[in-house]
């Protein structure tokens, strides 16, 4: 990964779009994409990256973010990018929206791979 290139995105209307702020920002300025390297997915509380990866705890807090899931899109076992979803709200069931979030990055690993040979 080298940059966010943010393409669809879908907001609440409590929620400031993401792409204004993070559209073709370097994404090695965030340290948990280095986590997300190692591992498949990353779930975060925001609140949980104040310490370790301050850059985005500010910039998701700053738009009402209280949780993030990350999940990351292979093909042929190289990573070609990553679908989030950032959560605003704390009543929502997050391990509903982590799976149907994996089942996804999945179909797509999928195709892509498909398409790939």
């Amino acid at each position: 990964f080298l940059k966010f290139s943010i393409t669809y995105e879908q907001d609440s209307e409590d929620i400031n779009p993401l792409f204004k702020t993070f559209q073709e920002m370097n994404i090695s300025n965030f340290k948990l994409f280095d986590i997300l390297n190692k591992k498949y997915y990353a779930a975060y509380e925001i609140e949980s990256l104040k310490e370790n990866d301050k850059l985005m705890y500010y910039l998701m807090s700053d738009v009402g973010i209280k949780n993030l899931f990350l999940c990351e899109i292979r093909s042929l076992n190289k990573p070609l990018g990553f679908i989030g979803v950032a959560i605003s709200k704390d009543d929502i069931n997050q391990l509903t929206i982590q799976k149907d979030v994996m089942e996804i990055a999945n179909r797509l690993s999928v195709l892509l791979t498909y398409n790939d040979k």
